[in-house]
């Protein structure tokens, strides 16, 4: 009998450290997820301050660069213009996009300086 109490005792121990782990990971996870949703929000901008952000930037990535061209993945450029994939594919098929160029054999990119190009003409034709 004291046998069998001893051995409830040790597995009640047990699962109240695997409770208070479950606790500490539950308490981990919400920490994140509240701080993925206090992630900082990009700067109300008008269309002209944009526009000169970016040519500023260009500007000054092309000096840093020597003439050198960047080449921005689907991904990259889905964050750049904000479209889906399928958007932009789409535009790409109509020749409304900047059409994408082989890097490899299953791999295409964009020319960035093409797509701030367009990005630009939009804000331009916006105006």
């Amino acid at each position: 009998m004291k046998q069998e109490i001893f051995e409830i005792k040790a597995q009640l121990s047990r699962i109240e450290a695997m409770l208070n782990e479950l606790l500490a990971l539950q308490a981990a996870f919400k920490n994140k997820e509240n701080k993925a949703r206090e992630s900082p929000k990009p700067p109300n901008m008008s269309l002209d301050d944009t526009a000169k952000a970016l040519n500023t930037w260009r500007k000054e990535n092309e000096a840093q660069e020597d003439g050198k061209e960047n080449i921005l993945r689907i991904r990259d450029v889905v964050k750049r213009v904000g479209m889906s994939k399928a958007t932009i594919y789409r535009l790409v098929d109509a020749g409304k996009f900047p059409k994408q160029i082989n890097i490899g054999v299953k791999a295409t990119g964009w020319i960035e300086s093409e797509v701030d190009e367009w990005l630009l003409s939009l804000i331009e034709g916006r105006q």
